[in-house]
């Protein structure tokens, strides 16, 4: 993708999918439920994450790897980790 290309949610969630879990490698970090909302705006694009336990010791390599992943797609990636489970 370009600069000027304006990238989608679904294109976001798509992306993700290719993400493994550093500990289970078969599945993604979409498929294991951790990605809670991810927002396009503009060029950038906003992953909110929540991690399955409180003290994930992989939670800075999944972020990492989230934004390894889309930078490709947007020029700017934010993303953030929540223990917010919105019930």
């Amino acid at each position: 993708m370009t600069s000027e290309t304006v990238i989608t949610e679904q294109q976001i969630w798509d992306a993700l999918q290719d993400v493994p879990d550093p500990e289970i490698p078969a599945i993604s970090v979409v498929d294991l439920g951790i990605i809670r909302r991810v927002e396009a705006h503009g060029k950038g694009v906003l992953v909110e994450i929540m991690p399955t336990f409180i003290g994930c010791p992989a939670i800075g390599i999944m972020c990492a790897d989230v934004r390894e992943r889309l930078k490709d797609l947007a020029a700017e990636i934010d993303v953030r980790v929540t223990y917010e489970e919105q019930w």
